[in-house]
């Protein structure tokens, strides 16, 4: 179901809340969720804001369907939890072709050196702007990561993998989809993905590693001319590698 279809079921329930955060080196925030995208960006207030969106198309089943919030000093964590009969209904409801569960959206603005750790089902993860550790993972969605530092940890198993001005130690992959790195700076960079092709336009550090591996898919990197590092590219089944050599960012 896509995100325009997500608007128009008919129940929906909004929850807001706000938390303080004492130590900007030790918070995180996790969220976990069914179905439904998860959206972070960075903003300039030393505490964190969530916003969720719940849509079902019954009563039912937008009971049925909790966002369970819970902080513990500066760890936020905020998760998506269906009912066991609800769960049984979605599943007899996917038999005959029909759609029950409930979709939640969630929209967090942290500081920017707050870790993120943030992982859903069905749906994409947009981050932007977090400069400390950042964890996200989606089963069927897209991944999209921008301004984003420190150590990153991405990963789709069926959607696309899109990271733009990031820098730090990252470990991207994705199973079935394409990755693509623009205005990259990363120190360490691990790229992987099995079914599609690797696209990445980066300043590297010297002394720096780096990793490109696709299965069945072109592996494309692009970095300046006067690059000194360690370059590693593999493409079992893909129609080629290369390295384009620029002396100005694309």
């Amino acid at each position: 179901m896509s995100e325009h279809a997500h608007n128009l079921l008919p129940f929906v329930e909004e929850t807001d809340q706000s938390f303080e955060l004492a130590d900007l080196v030790t918070a995180q925030v996790s969220v976990s969720n069914v179905s439904g995208p998860i959206t972070i960006a960075a903003w300039d207030q030393p505490g964190a804001h969530l916003h969720a969106v719940k849509r079902a198309g019954s009563q039912r089943v937008l009971d049925a369907t909790r966002i369970v919030i819970t902080q513990a000093g500066d760890q936020i964590t905020a998760r998506t939890v269906i009912d066991e009969d609800a769960i049984r209904a979605e599943v007899m409801g996917f038999l005959r072709g029909e759609r029950t569960g409930a979709v939640v959206e969630y929209r967090l603005q942290l500081p920017a050196a707050c870790a993120a750790r943030v992982k859903t089902v069905n749906g994409s993860v947009t981050i932007s702007g977090l400069s400390h550790q950042v964890e996200a993972n989606a089963v069927n969605g897209a991944v999209t990561l921008t301004h984003t530092g420190g150590t990153i940890h991405a990963e789709t198993v069926n959607g696309a993998l899109k990271a733009e001005q990031i820098a730090g130690r990252a470990h991207l992959s994705t199973v079935s989809g394409s990755l693509e790195l623009r205005e990259a700076s990363p120190t360490d960079l691990e790229a992987r993905t099995v079914n599609g092709d690797i696209r990445a336009q980066l300043t590297i550090e010297a002394g720096g590693h780096y990793t490109f591996n696709s299965t069945n898919g072109n592996c494309q990197l692009t970095i300046p001319a006067d690059s000194r590092c360690a370059v590693e590219m593999e493409a079992i089944n893909g129609g080629g590698q290369r390295i384009g050599i620029t002396d100005k960012r694309i």
